[in-house]
């Protein structure tokens, strides 16, 4: 009987992975037609790929020739130009930079905190009403979302969220006003007297 010799573990995993990476599928170059203006024949060339611009156009015995983008100079798709796009040289009133430019996208900006955008303009986000509390945080995209405050709760309004009430038991104190949606709970000393009791001293 013949015996083998059982393979090393990390080399068939090495071998494995090799194999596949080998023959996994690769973007396909999308097509664009282009006339030869010496012979005006037309021909299938391939796009370059994002960074890039066409050098030169392919013919019937050459591909396309692609050449990087130069500073200051994207193309963020497959394209068949000759040239990159430039990027954007300075963010609009109350934005940021939030990605700076490079080869394959444009320059990014965002709106500076406490704002979001609408339409092409950044507004300052909105200030919950007393009564409403914060349930999502605006962000440089979208604005405040407010919601009423359930029973229990209560929020004096801008950008806070709605907060329990106190329970003056809780602090072995005396409830003098009960809270509301838009105010806390009003605690003192069990020796103060309520409002009441004060009004039935003076008779």
């Amino acid at each position: 009987m013949v015996r083998f010799a059982k393979p090393n573990s990390f080399l068939l995993q090495l071998f494995t992975a090799s194999f596949s990476w080998a023959f996994q599928e690769q973007p396909v170059p999308p097509k664009y037609q282009y006339r030869d203006p010496v012979t005006s024949q037309v021909h299938s060339c391939d796009q370059c790929p994002p960074g890039t611009s066409v050098k030169r156009h392919c013919t019937a015995d050459t591909p396309t020739e692609c050449q990087l983008c130069p500073e200051r100079h994207f193309a963020e798709n497959w394209h068949w130009g000759d040239t990159c796009q430039y990027c954007t040289s300075v963010c609009k009133e109350r934005q940021l930079v939030k990605q700076q430019c490079n080869s394959t996208h444009d320059q990014l900006c965002e709106c500076v905190p406490g704002y979001h955008l609408v339409v092409e303009f950044c507004i300052a986000h909105s200030n919950c009403q007393p009564g409403y509390g914060v349930t999502v945080l605006g962000t440089p995209e979208s604005d405040t979302v407010c919601e009423r405050c359930p029973d229990g709760y209560f929020s004096a309004g801008g950008s806070s969220t709605c907060q329990p009430h106190r329970l003056c038991a809780d602090f072995g104190m005396k409830t003098l006003r009960w809270g509301t949606s838009t105010s806390d709970s009003l605690c003192g000393s069990p020796d103060i007297k309520d409002c009441s009791q004060i009004e039935n001293s003076d008779q």
